[in-house]
């Protein structure tokens, strides 16, 4: 099931991301291999209803955050580019418009 999160699961999230960041780093992935995304990032995801997890027989073992606006981790990018992120549909706006160079390539 698929549910908000709740601050009762701050501690399983943070079991969870720390499972998943050393997966990612055995697979030479260096995402979340820093300081993001903080136990801070949790909190306030939840404060602000935006953070969702998945959840089977009372263990959690999911989660993702569907943020309102423009996720500012995002704003500067290392070692790679969006590529065409100005092409995505408008129903799921992953980045946003204001970041395309290329005005003729935003979807209105």
């Amino acid at each position: 099931m698929i549910r908000l999160a709740t601050m009762l699961d701050l501690n399983d999230i943070w079991q969870l991301r720390e499972e998943t960041k050393a997966l990612l780093k055995e697979r030479g992935i260096d995402q979340w291999q820093h300081s993001n995304p903080s136990y801070e990032t949790f909190i306030k995801d939840i404060e602000l209803n935006e953070l969702y997890v998945y959840e089977e027989n009372g263990i959690i073992l999911g989660m993702i955050a569907i943020k309102k606006g423009i996720e500012h981790t995002y704003d500067i990018i290392y070692e790679g580019t969006w590529g065409n992120a100005c092409l995505i549909s408008p129903f799921t706006d992953l980045q946003s418009k204001e970041h395309c160079s290329d005005k003729r390539l935003r979807k209105t």
